[in-house]
């Protein structure tokens, strides 16, 4: 996933050439940049320049920080598509993300003779398999690229799967032409992506929790469901280990409630008025739908999504309600079996 700083003036390039290799130099060539919401930033027609290349200058001013997608529609003169090709890339602010978990002179505390692999497309190796550990954790469900802890460290799993599997592919690209498999069907150095995979089933198993994730859900914050309504968006708790840190309430069990009052000029993913509640009732909290995290209290969050909805109205409607359940929590020390209700 590139990074992309967040102001800056980037080139948006690509190539259209018929199958015989022609450049198609008279293609009508789209270019659209949708946000990690699915709402659309960019919308251009790109100009061709020479040889079958497209490209442009475009800023990312104002575009949100999260996951960005590139998406190139090139036609015929008729209108058929030619070509489509996905990317996706990451507007940050700057040194916020870092490029790697692991860096390319670590290797070698992981395997000595690494150095006798190593060659200019080493880095390149590395940053493909930092791309890879964050798409098994977005699998997992966690957010990615994931943060440093408190001690600026990145937890020790994470650096271990990025090292395992960008020795593999580093070596892998060296020896592949040279070695044959063993009699298992094996190649010497498939040890080292069973290595990476056995980090993978660790986290799929939950024997590894990050040392900066504490579950809310198993901290006692319940999944949403919807009571009333039947619009294409959706909500959603931070039940999940994806935000906050677990529920801070210790009197009793809750039963929280979010409804939508208001729908701005066309019921838009971040125009909507809603109130919230936390013992039940109606509410009378009045906050603003967001696909961002919003804090209601005690280390609740909510977010609201698209749902099923590829436009940008008439997403949610007057009368959306959800509800979800909190539990205090009692001897929290984070992880595990620790959201207990009194009654």
């Amino acid at each position: 996933m590139k990074k992309i700083i967040t102001g800056d003036t980037i080139l948006f390039k690509t190539t259209a050439h018929d199958q015989g290799g022609t450049a198609i130099q008279t293609a009508v060539v789209t270019l659209t940049v949708n946000d990690f919401s699915g709402s659309q930033v960019l919308n251009t027609t790109v100009p061709h320049i020479t040889g079958g290349t497209y490209y442009s200058n475009e800023s990312t001013a104002g575009w949100g920080f999260g996951p960005i997608t590139q998406n190139w529609t090139i036609e015929d003169s008729a209108g058929t598509l030619t070509k489509l090709v996905k990317n996706e890339f990451k507007v940050v602010s700057d040194g916020t993300i870092a490029t790697t978990y692991i860096y390319e002179d670590e290797l070698k505390s992981y395997f000595p003779s690494i150095a006798d692999y190593l060659n200019s497309e080493s880095e390149d190796h590395v940053l493909a398999a930092y791309k890879y550990t964050n798409r098994v954790l977005d699998g997992l469900g966690y957010e990615t690229p994931v943060p440093a802890s408190d001690d600026s460290l990145f937890d020790q799993s994470i650096r271990d799967h990025n090292a395992w599997d960008a020795i593999y592919r580093i070596v892998k690209s060296d020896q592949i032409d040279k070695v044959r498999k063993d009699e298992d069907g094996k190649y010497w150095f498939d040890s080292f992506a069973e290595a990476a995979d056995d980090v993978y089933q660790d986290w799929k198993s939950k024997k590894i929790v990050f040392k900066r994730k504490v579950s809310p859900g198993e901290a006692g914050i319940g999944l949403a469901r919807r009571t009333q309504g039947s619009s294409v968006g959706s909500m959603l708790t931070n039940h999940d280990e994806v935000y906050g840190s677990g529920f801070r309430g210790s009197d009793y069990k809750r039963t929280w409630s979010a409804l939508i009052t208001g729908t701005g000029t066309s019921g838009g993913l971040r125009e909507c008025t809603f109130v919230w509640s936390k013992d039940g009732g109606l509410g009378t909290t009045v906050g603003t739908t967001s696909d961002s995290w919003i804090h209601l209290d005690d280390q609740v969050y909510i977010r609201f999504t698209r749902g099923t909805s590829t436009g940008t109205t008439n997403i949610f409607v007057v009368g959306d309600k959800w509800e979800w359940i909190t539990n205090p929590v009692r001897n929290q020390t984070g992880g595990k079996g620790i959201a207990v209700g009194y009654g």
